[in-house]
């Protein structure tokens, strides 16, 4: 479930009159019940209306799945996103928007599927927040010098990775950790046994190596910067 961020009801039950009214309720409802509980149906009922009218402002589902998940990102990271736009150094800002990411899907696995889904979401679907981040992080790549393809393939890798090691990660919950113990023993190395016991112990070498991972990768693409000049910039 999604720790509750303050959100004011604006929106009356039984009468819908813009798509925030239906991401305002979908937030409502997430934050009560989970993303499991978010179905055309169970909001159409929370509001007091018929599904289908989300459909009117939403013509595809996942649409509003993104649009109440950008809704979320934005309350749990609002103070934030202000403290990594305020970082100077371009490197440490991209890993400090990397750790973001990372803490907050820690904090909430549901958000993770719908974090792999924007990938193939369509380009009406309105997400500013996570558009912002990203846009933070570009800015930050060409201000460390990448352009054109180099700029494009850093963004990338960051991206893949921030993202693709939450989906390893956190993939199964709330049964995640206990999975990937399993999968440390059955691999039947007395080494890796030894320093992965319990479940304490895989959710913090999975930090530990995200971190290690997030550090080497940046610095990685900012050397990228320095080698020859792109010109198709």
């Amino acid at each position: 479930m999604i720790r509750r961020v303050e959100v004011a009801p604006c929106y009356v039950r039984g009468v819908a009159r813009s798509r925030e009214d239906f991401v305002q309720a979908g937030v409502l409802l997430v934050q009560e019940q989970g993303f499991g509980a978010l179905t055309s149906r169970s909001l159409g009922e929370a509001m007091g209306i018929h599904s289908t009218a989300i459909y009117r402002h939403f013509p595809q589902w996942d649409q509003l799945v993104l649009a109440v998940t950008d809704a979320i990102v934005g309350g749990l990271l609002a103070e934030g996103s202000a403290a990594i736009i305020s970082v100077s150094d371009p490197r440490e800002r991209i890993l400090a928007a990397m750790v973001a990411v990372r803490r907050l899907t820690h904090a909430h696995p549901d958000l993770v599927d719908n974090l792999l889904r924007l990938a193939a979401a369509p380009i009406t679907t309105a997400t500013p927040v996570i558009d912002a981040l990203s846009r933070t992080v570009i800015d930050s790549l060409r201000e460390l010098g990448l352009r054109g393809e180099r700029l494009a393939v850093g963004y990338q890798a960051l991206e893949g990775f921030t993202v693709g090691a939450a989906a390893l990660d956190f993939s199964g919950h709330p049964h995640h950790l206990e999975n990937r113990l399993g999968r440390r023993r059955s691999a039947g190395n007395a080494a890796m046994l030894e320093a992965v016991q319990s479940t304490d112990d895989v959710d913090r070498v999975n930090e530990t190596a995200f971190l290690f991972g997030a550090h080497a990768l940046v610095e990685a693409v900012a050397a990228s910067a320095r080698e020859v000049c792109d010109p198709s910039d």
